[in-house]
């Protein structure tokens, strides 16, 4: 049997008592998301995962640790259960366990062919000389996902209550999404700004145990993505009749929705005085994220 290592209810044992003002001061934050990939090839990248109360995650560890163990799986990892097993009754008792502690989710899909299609079509690498990170899903996905987090969490009930989020480690990026994130508060707006926590935090999912969650999540709806060839539209099909309603939101990002992102980007650039070989272009409706509020409620197929 696996040894348990609850690390998050090491935090709690430790701050036990404190009140929502210290916790600010230590920067503790007591609303927590955690992020997990989920990539096909050449073809999209899919970011996704759950959004809770640290008091949620440290009732969510052991319940979800219980299951490995029962199991006797040393961790879940969905594309290796899919690969081995696959059988829907077990990902739907894992599934459980989530539908019983997280209390949202978000979902974005970054399709590949078409990012590097706009960023050489609106000419970023004859102004930037390198456009290697504006083609780079991983960057994309994970500025999308902070945005939307923190853009949209009131609707989903949180609050002006910074968010934390917590992504499974993903070797070179991490420094690149830090500094990233720091970019991004500088600039976005004020009332966007109070909702931002410390920068992200990169973790081993073998340690923490949402990340394994948001890992189920992540699989599924890259499934929904090259069934569909979108991200909204259609419910994300889950392992299992659900029996409580998470609410989230999910987010695509093709060929249009990337052409129009990236020409905000450019004017911006043009203002702050980059030069481009083709200044022209032309922009056909408003730059905003393309989403679909979402319930998880189907059942898997």
């Amino acid at each position: 049997m696996r040894v348990r290592s609850y690390r998050t209810h090491h935090i709690k044992e430790l701050y036990a008592g404190m009140s929502s003002e210290v916790f600010r001061r230590l920067h503790i934050l007591a609303l927590q998301a955690f992020i997990d990939d989920s990539l096909e090839g050449n073809t999209v990248l899919v970011l996704a995962g759950y959004i809770a109360s640290s008091d949620d995650w440290n009732a969510f560890e052991p319940c979800w640790q219980e299951r490995l163990d029962i199991a006797e799986f040393p961790y879940f990892k969905m594309s290796e259960f899919a690969a081995r097993d696959g059988r829907s009754e077990v990902a739907g008792w894992f599934y459980r366990a989530i539908e019983k502690h997280a209390r949202a989710f978000i979902v974005v899909a970054i399709e590949i062919e078409p990012l590097r299609n706009v960023v050489k079509e609106l000419g970023f690498k004859d102004a930037l000389g390198d456009a290697k990170v504006l083609e780079d899903p991983y960057m994309n996905a994970f500025s999308a996902i902070i945005d939307a987090v923190s853009q949209y969490q009131h609707e989903l009930g949180f609050g002006d209550e910074p968010i934390e989020i917590i992504f499974d480690n993903s070797e070179g990026q991490e420094e690149k999404v830090r500094l990233g994130f720091d970019a991004f508060k500088e600039w976005c707006p004020e009332e966007q700004k109070m909702r931002l926590g410390r920068r992200p935090r990169f973790e081993d999912d073998r340690e923490f145990l949402p990340l394994q969650a948001a890992d189920l999540l992540a699989w599924h709806a890259r499934k929904q993505w090259l069934r569909d060839g979108s991200m909204t539209g259609n419910h994300i099909e889950l392992p299992c009749d659900t029996k409580v309603e998470i609410r989230g939101y999910r987010f695509n990002f093709g060929y249009n929705e990337l052409y129009e992102y990236f020409s905000v980007l450019k004017i911006s650039m043009i203002d702050a005085g980059f030069k481009f070989d083709r200044p022209d272009f032309s922009m056909s409706f408003a730059a905003t994220y393309p989403w679909d509020y979402d319930i998880l409620t189907l059942k898997f197929d």
